[in-house]
């Protein structure tokens, strides 16, 4: 507790994850009872800001340099043998703005040996005040060997920043993480959109940037509207537009009696028919202008909660009129609807700066609500864009949703029951037997 009210004089703010002081990782989190434990560091973030490691062991990574790789050791073995001169303690991700994000490797060892959270793991915060005054963080990731973070849009460039833990190594000393960064493509199959339709993605070496393949005619997904497609069969490539009697619109409403909340929300849903998904009402904790974002991805999201390459953007609105808690937020239609088909998931991620209210749930993948065209699974909520997770969560919200209906839109009148009666005037009956003979008959012939 000393440790951490000491750090507010030096000028620290509090450390967060989904929610205030809930990152366990350093001394700014929570502030404990205790005098002389637990033996943590300060994160990463606030590392940067106190400057006590010396610019030989902090790197700084912009976008212009592409790629970066290198060795992070923990805090705890800066002076330990084995050391290399190249080796760093915190590494920056300068975004261009105020708000940047910073990693380390969060050594569990000495006077860090009883770190609450992230231990021996590749530990990255995201603060504001470019990492030199007050300013709170939030804990984004914590990544062992192999483990990604990506950065969506990095520097406002349209290319997605990630960092790689490619190696994590506790069989020699000291102990450390090879990382590496990539800013945009490197090679064609990272540009695979995985969707068939679009052609053979490349990647520009000179750029960064992935190139569109050809599109496929015929296809679905080829952002062309096809002769054979319509909105209702493919809402990706054709407008869709609802009109009764050929297409019903219904909704679908979860709850908004939340008693928790954070930034994001991941949800999934069963088609029972074919649906289109056209919107989403959302329940946001503040009021106020904010940005909403929105993704989907078929199938389950489980494995896919903080890998951002898993989804689809389909929504990003930064204007935003929140009604704050307590009712829904209206959003505008997605741009290009959602096509779910009968028998088949569909999951959701939800993210605001408005926070995103949300209940907390008996259990993840178990049914909440449901009716005759859809069902809707209770998930799992989140802190920064595609961050950690919390659940049980109950997204709160109302699916806005359409369904074709079958048969003929226009029919025919109904036929009558039984035939029509006979005709009012019916002709006169034949004679009942021939003509007399004629009066004056012809002359006999010769």
């Amino acid at each position: 507790g000393q440790m951490h009210e000491i750090g507010h004089n030096l000028g620290l703010a509090h450390s967060n994850e989904l929610g205030t002081y809930k990152d366990q990782s350093g001394m700014m989190g929570y502030s404990y009872g205790s005098d002389n434990t637990p033996k943590m560091c300060f994160n990463a973030a606030k590392s940067w800001q106190l400057g006590w490691y010396g610019a030989p062991r902090q790197k700084t990574f912009n976008d212009a340099e592409k790629n970066w790789s290198g060795r992070l050791i923990g805090q705890v073995d800066m002076n330990s043998a084995g050391v290399g001169v190249e080796d760093k303690i915190l590494l920056k991700l300068n975004t261009g703005s105020a708000t940047d994000y910073y990693a380390m490797f969060n050594r569990q060892s000495g006077v860090n040996s009883q770190t609450q959270e992230g231990g021996n793991q590749v530990v990255i915060t995201r603060a504001g005040g470019e990492g030199e005054s007050y300013a709170e963080s939030e804990l984004v990731a914590k990544l062992s060997q192999g483990g990604v973070y990506t950065i969506p849009n990095f520097e406002v460039s349209g290319i997605d920043l990630k960092l790689t833990v490619d190696v994590l190594n506790t069989a020699t000393t000291p102990w450390y993480a090879d990382v590496t960064v990539t800013s945009g493509c490197t090679s064609d199959p990272e540009c695979n959109d995985g969707i068939a339709c679009n052609g053979d993605e490349t990647c520009n070496l000179g750029t960064g940037l992935c190139l569109a393949g050809t599109p496929l005619a015929g296809c679905c997904g080829n952002n062309v509207c096809d002769a054979t497609e319509d909105g209702f069969t493919c809402p990706s490539d054709c407008s869709f537009t609802c009109v009764e009697p050929s297409c019903t619109s219904n909704t679908l409403q979860t709850t908004f009696a939340s008693n928790n909340g954070s930034q994001g929300n991941y949800f999934k849903i069963y088609a029972e028919k074919d649906i289109i998904v056209t919107g989403l009402k959302i329940h946001t904790t503040n009021a106020g202008t904010g940005e909403v974002q929105i993704y989907e991805k078929e199938g389950d999201y489980v494995n896919s909660i903080t890998n951002s390459a898993d989804w689809n953007p389909i929504m990003q609105d930064t204007s935003v009129a929140g009604a704050g808690s307590g009712g829904p937020t209206t959003l505008n239609d997605f741009p290009s609807p959602v096509l779910v088909q009968a028998g088949t998931q569909r999951s959701f991620y939800v993210w605001t700066s408005l926070g995103v209210r949300y209940t907390n749930g008996a259990l993840v993948g178990s049914v909440y609500s449901q009716n005759a065209d859809v069902i809707f699974y209770e998930g799992h909520g989140s802190g920064g864009l595609f961050g950690g997770s919390f659940a049980p969560r109950v997204w709160n919200g109302i699916i806005e949703y359409a369904v074709q209906n079958s048969g003929t839109i226009n029919p025919t009148n109904n036929p009558t029951s039984s035939p029509s009666k006979s005709p009012v005037n019916p002709t006169n009956n034949p004679t009942p037997s021939p003509s007399k003979s004629p009066v004056n008959p012809t002359n006999d012939p010769t």
